[in-house]
């Protein structure tokens, strides 16, 4: 086959895809595919709609101008509901990394200033053992970081 022709073909399954995945996603899977297009946080301007100009906002990346023309057209056809909700990837997955990064930062402000670099080692190694558990507050944190240490 053609390279340009097979490069049209896997663009043309892509957007297939794409507008099966919008019709269908919850707001919070399209924030999250929103970081994943944006390798983590979604940029600040994109996801927005702009009824001045009949469209979601976007930034250059292609896959999310892809998105946002999608995003459209879906809402325009079958989704209105889209239209009142800003895809700005602060899905529930990443409010609730934030709030753990956050409660982490208030353990280490706490933590005395003269820690040696072993210790300082083991306290990013004791972190790495339990960063996919949950927490919800410092105590909680606090109580995991002392379970394996």
């Amino acid at each position: 086959m053609n390279p340009i022709k097979m490069l049209n073909a896997i663009q043309q399954q892509y957007l297939k895809g794409l507008y099966q995945f919008v019709e269908s996603a919850t707001f919070d899977e399209i924030n999250q595919f929103t970081n994943y297009i944006h390798d983590g946080k979604t940029k600040e301007n994109c996801g927005l709609w702009s009824t001045a100009s009949n469209t979601f906002t976007a930034c250059n990346h292609p896959n999310c101008r892809e998105l946002s023309d999608c995003l459209r057209n879906v809402s325009l056809s079958t989704r209105p509901e889209l239209l009142s909700f800003h895809f700005d990837g602060n899905s529930e997955k990443e409010k609730n990394k934030q709030k753990k990064e956050h409660i982490a930062q208030q353990y280490i402000a706490q933590l005395p200033d003269n820690l040696s670099e072993d210790e300082l080692n083991a306290i990013s190694a004791n972190y790495l053992n339990i960063e996919h558990n949950h927490w919800e507050t410092l105590e909680d944190f606090v109580e995991l970081m002392n379970k394996v240490s």
